[in-house]
């Protein structure tokens, strides 16, 4: 188990309108898993607010102790009900940091599949 920081990126766009009650629900839902996930160090959904941000909306971003604790967190039911609430709503790009590749030797590599 590594001891390092682990980053998840969704960038995402909406292509279907939101039903009512849903930023109400994704904020009780982001809450409780702030505190109910092991590992979860920060937890957000919010505007895209780049200037740079062409069609992309909105952004989560979530940092855990490490990679083991974001693996945990894929298989959570908070974090299932939250990916039953949003992605057929939404387009999106995906991607993670893991803080512990930063070394001399991983830092320019990607880890293997």
């Amino acid at each position: 188990m590594t001891d390092t920081p682990y980053y998840h990126v969704i960038i995402k766009k909406f292509t279907k309108e939101l039903p009512p009650g849903y930023w109400e629900k994704v904020h009780e839902i982001c809450a409780r898993i702030r505190v109910e996930v092991p590992g979860c160090l920060e937890f957000y959904q919010a505007p895209n607010v780049s200037g740079f941000r062409k069609t992309w909306t909105h952004i989560h971003l979530s940092k855990f102790v490490s990679k083991e604790a974001h693996d945990a967190y894929q298989v959570h039911p908070l974090h299932n009900l939250l990916v039953e609430l949003s992605v057929p709503l939404m387009e999106a790009v995906v991607g993670d940091v893991d803080v512990a590749l930063e070394t001399a030797e991983g830092r320019n590599e990607l880890p293997p599949k």
